[in-house]
């Protein structure tokens, strides 16, 4: 499993934006989902896996998105 906080730590890390990300700097709302869990288990049953890391993913996509709007 990956946290929403590896993500946005990864995204911002890749950006160079690291000292713009403040977890807990605003208390969460009472509705707020403490936890959500995704489950690929019927992707992998059609054969799917995942081909590259969170890092590269991002890398990647961080990339595309400099160019196109280049």
């Amino acid at each position: 499993p990956v946290t929403l906080r590896a993500v946005v730590d990864t995204v911002a890390r890749t950006v160079g934006a690291d000292d713009l990300v403040r977890f807990g700097a605003i208390a969460a709302a009472p509705t707020d989902m403490p936890l959500v869990v995704g489950d690929a288990q019927r992707l992998r049953a059609t054969g799917w896996a995942p081909s590259m890391s969170l890092d590269d993913g991002v890398r990647q996509t961080v990339e595309w998105w400099r160019t196109e709007l280049a």
